[in-house]
């Protein structure tokens, strides 16, 4: 028979279909269980949702393992109550896989969460309630004049608000006692308090004395 009518014929006879794979997943409806769902087929990774990812026959074929009760949700367990454990591939709702709450009556408290400083718990569980950092801020060097009311002038005579118009230092802010700020010489005589003489009163007290003696 000749070659192109040998040909010809093969032409003619059926093909064998190829397998399908409807949902994409590398697996096609030869092995795949459930060839509708891409998750599906020979090793996929199974979970505990009482389906067969992995095509083994068995839905949720895992092996076993310890859980633990999570009283408050936060998703972190403790084995410090009864019935707080169970062994098993997949636990019931409540149930988490490890357990490092430190309180589980509180949803607030567990590894990774804020600790607040300075509050007396332990939120995240590390054994130590947290210690807020030391002010690193230095203290305000120019902040030692007395006048509450900063009129944005130099109180350096200590008889009360500012009246110098030389400040060149940030607003004060503690109360006026009338002393003159530290490092400052007393202009015109100081009167230091409220009932205390100046040195220019004391002059002008000896100057009168001295022309009532005279008269």
């Amino acid at each position: 028979m000749p070659r192109a009518i040998l040909l010809s014929l093969l032409l003619l006879l059926p093909r064998a279909a190829a397998a399908l794979d409807a949902d994409g997943d590398g697996a096609d409806e030869t092995v795949d269980c459930d060839d509708d769902d891409p998750t599906v087929f020979p090793d996929a990774p199974e979970i505990c949702d009482g389906r067969d990812e992995d095509c083994s026959g068995v839905p949720d074929d895992l092996p076993p393992r310890t859980f633990y009760l999570d009283v408050d949700g936060d998703g972190w367990g403790t084995p410090n109550r009864p019935g707080a454990t169970m062994i098993t591939a997949c636990a019931d709702v409540g149930y988490v896989p490890n357990q490092e709450d430190c309180n589980d009556l509180d949803p607030g408290v567990h590894p990774g969460a804020v600790d607040v400083p300075g509050n007396g718990r332990d939120e995240d569980c590390d054994g130590v309630d947290a210690v807020a950092p030391p002010d690193t801020d230095p203290p305000d060097a120019m902040d030692t004049a007395s006048d509450s009311a900063d009129t944005g002038l130099e109180d350096t005579d200590g008889a009360g608000p500012d009246t110098e118009a030389t400040d060149t230092a940030p607003p004060d802010t503690h109360a006026d006692t009338g002393a003159p700020a530290p490092g400052t010489a007393c202009q015109g005589g100081c009167r230091h308090g409220s009932g205390g003489w100046g040195l220019g009163a004391w002059i002008g007290l000896s100057l009168a004395l001295r022309r009532r003696r005279r008269g």
